[in-house]
């Protein structure tokens, strides 16, 4: 890995699994089904095999760890621009919390 790419962190492209979950669950009306980006993901954990669920959690903890710098334009921007998704995340730390949530409701094999 160069000393560029360490530094930029992970690509758009290496986030597939969360591209298709913001596409398909952070759309415009969102709130009105779900009510948070925490509830989207148990939703979409509920109807997700167990990789589907380790792979959204991996790209989560990955963004949130590489987000955690960013500024709040740039997150949302990745957000919106990046994955397609209607909703953006305020903080570094709702991504981390959404992470949380693919990976209990993983663990409890639900």
């Amino acid at each position: 890995m160069t000393p560029a790419r360490r530094r930029r962190g992970r690509q758009p492209s290496e986030f597939a699994a969360l591209r298709a979950f913001a596409r398909a669950y952070l759309h415009e009306d969102f709130t009105r089904e779900y009510g948070s980006a925490v509830h989207a993901v148990h939703a979409f954990a509920a109807d997700a095999s167990v990789q589907e669920r380790a792979e959204l959690a991996a790209d989560l903890a990955g963004l949130a760890a590489t987000a955690a710098d960013w500024p709040a334009d740039r997150l949302r921007a990745f957000f919106t621009d990046t994955l397609g998704a209607a909703w953006a995340a305020p903080t570094a730390d709702v991504v981390l919390q959404m992470a949380d949530a693919a990976v209990d409701r993983r663990e409890r094999g639900k």
